[in-house]
């Protein structure tokens, strides 16, 4: 859910398949990375 997020209105990440900005969103939601 986290990753189809970022895809589509997030900024998908440069390097590696998980960053800061999918680890906020998966705390926001209630899970932790």
């Amino acid at each position: 859910m986290a990753h189809v997020w970022q895809q589509t209105h997030g900024k998908p990440p440069t390097r590696s398949y998980h960053d800061r900005q999918w680890a906020a969103k998966m705390k926001e939601i209630g899970l932790h990375p």
